[in-house]
């Protein structure tokens, strides 16, 4: 009762007005809140994903900037390793037999001394089995992924492949990088002491 008669005594439209108010500072609270916990959001998820990105990713592609300041010192030339550059048009076809030449002559140094074809036909397929066993494992598949900075939109049997023949090439032309040293026709020979005329050296 007494509260309506307090009422009474005000204005009913400087009421209304401060009612109004307290209802719009309350309003602007309510956004302000809302707003503050959407980039509490943001802030978290992207710590998270940039936390998780730099702990595994040890591949990164330059930056667009930087690559028109000298394309042809960050682009391949003869061969391509990996997804970045798969679709390169220059590295392909010609290029990617090579790496299957490479991958061979690899899988052919676990023959060496089996003079039954048939013995050394099926230790070949037993070893090949195996490695595509390991890069099919889609844990594995999965991790190299991680190590792009950029996100590889190649599919996992593609990938699989790749890093089978990729790592099949890395290795023998190590191997053939070593033995072409203690050669003194260094450069010249490539694979298994055959000469291919494909002249693949790797820099110090």
């Amino acid at each position: 009762m007494q509260d309506n008669c307090f009422l009474d005594f005000i204005d009913p439209e400087l009421y209304s007005h401060s009612t109004k108010m307290s209802q719009g500072i309350n309003d602007d609270k309510k956004s302000l809140q809302n707003f503050t916990k959407a980039i509490e959001g943001k802030i978290e998820e992207g710590s998270k994903k940039t936390q998780s990105l730099f702990s595994s990713a040890c591949i990164y592609k330059v930056p667009e900037g930087l690559r028109k300041l000298n394309k042809s010192a960050y682009t391949p030339r003869v061969i391509a390793i990996g997804p970045l550059h798969r679709k390169d048009k220059h590295l392909q076809e010609s290029m990617q037999r090579v790496k299957w030449y490479y991958t061979h002559h690899l899988l052919n140094r676990l023959t060496e001394g089996i003079e039954d074809e048939n013995q050394k036909g099926r230790k070949l397929s037993e070893v090949l089995q195996q490695c595509a066993e390991k890069m099919k494992d889609k844990e594995c598949v999965d991790k190299a992924k991680t190590y792009y900075a950029a996100e590889v939109t190649v599919d996992d049997e593609k990938m699989s492949e790749m890093m089978l023949v990729d790592g099949c090439f890395v290795l023998e032309l190590l191997y053939a990088s070593h033995s072409d040293k203690k050669s003194k026709e260094a450069g010249k020979m490539t694979t298994n002491g055959v000469d291919s005329g494909i002249n693949l050296k790797v820099r110090n």
